[in-house]
């Protein structure tokens, strides 16, 4: 069992299920406020319409300081999200599900998500594991050239 990350920035819908999917994975949305204005299928709405109950948002681990720097990062009630993250992927037990943390960050190093990762990762001896987006070959006609 291991703890993912992800953030969707980059991401194409399509991609994410197929990578929850190949992990047996949940998808736990770690934003403070699942409402992105510009891209409403990362809406938490949309989300859960799409997967279902292989969705959850824990706000519990959004980012207080969602609009502040990376020094600033304060998880909203981390005791309380550990424990709703167990009822949901029955982690840290042998048997438990894969989760993916998603956010809308593009870099994690500047993200919550990995500040909540790396603390579920030690309260529970978990590995973690960062994904990136997946490399997209150029569509056709629009081949990259040198010259």
């Amino acid at each position: 069992m291991k703890i993912y990350t992800l953030g969707y920035s980059g991401w194409d819908i399509g991609d994410v299920k197929a990578v929850m999917d190949r992990l047996g994975a949940v998808l736990v949305d770690v934003r403070m406020v699942p409402r992105p204005r510009w891209t409403p299928i990362w809406k938490a709405e949309a989300l859960r319409t799409r997967f279902g109950d292989r969705y959850y948002w824990l706000r519990q681990f959004g980012n207080v300081n969602y609009k502040g720097t990376v020094e600033q990062i304060k998880i909203a009630d981390f005791p309380a999200g550990m424990k709703r993250l167990h009822e949901i992927s029955g982690l840290p037990f042998e048997g438990g599900k894969n989760v993916i943390l998603m956010c809308g960050c593009r870099d994690v190093n500047v993200c919550h998500r990995k500040v909540v990762a790396e603390m579920l990762a030690k309260e529970w001896t978990l590995e973690v594991e960062h994904l990136a987006p997946p490399a997209k070959a150029p569509a056709p006609g629009k081949e990259l050239t040198l010259f």
